[in-house]
């Protein structure tokens, strides 16, 4: 099983236009909606905004459907003025906007989650993720961060 999670009820419309759900269970306070993509099984989960609730929503997540791959998916900042709107970024490696910490993805878990949105019809590209504990939204910042980092996109939820 494939588990896409976004921390907003918003990014979750998205993904259950592409699937066929199939049922909902609340576990907690959080539903999740199964179903199948592309003929995987997939399981669609809101996390709420910021690292911390995305990593424990993981967790949670990790502990109750045993999944084969997860894919936090969701809204992020454009830094690289040659992205397109729209654009799909599959995260190589995540760098934290404060520091020179880089953490790495699997690379075998980052060719899957390509070939799954691919085959899904989706454009998805491959790139790095600048981690940033604020909402970024002025050009300036953007293009600093762009600078410094080298990351197509900026979020909130990463590592």
């Amino acid at each position: 099983m494939i588990v896409f999670a976004v921390a907003s009820e918003l990014e979750l419309r998205v993904l259950r236009r592409m699937i066929d759900v199939g049922c909902f269970e609340v576990y907690g306070s959080k539903p999740f909606q199964f179903g199948s993509m592309q003929g995987r099984d997939v399981c669609l989960v809101t996390t709420g905004a910021g690292r911390k609730n995305a990593a424990a929503a993981a967790r949670k997540i990790c502990s109750l459907v045993q999944p084969d791959l997860v894919i936090i998916a969701g809204a992020a900042g454009a830094l690289d003025p040659a992205l397109e709107l729209g654009a799909a970024v599959v995260v190589e490696a995540v760098v934290r906007e404060n520091t020179v910490e880089e953490i790495a993805c699997s690379e075998e878990e980052a060719s899957q989650a390509l070939t799954v949105l691919r085959s899904a019809g989706i454009k998805a590209v491959a790139g790095r993720c600048c981690q940033a504990n604020t909402f970024v939204h002025r050009s300036a910042d953007k293009r600093s961060l762009y600078e410094k980092t080298g990351a197509p996109v900026v979020d909130m939820e990463s590592a």
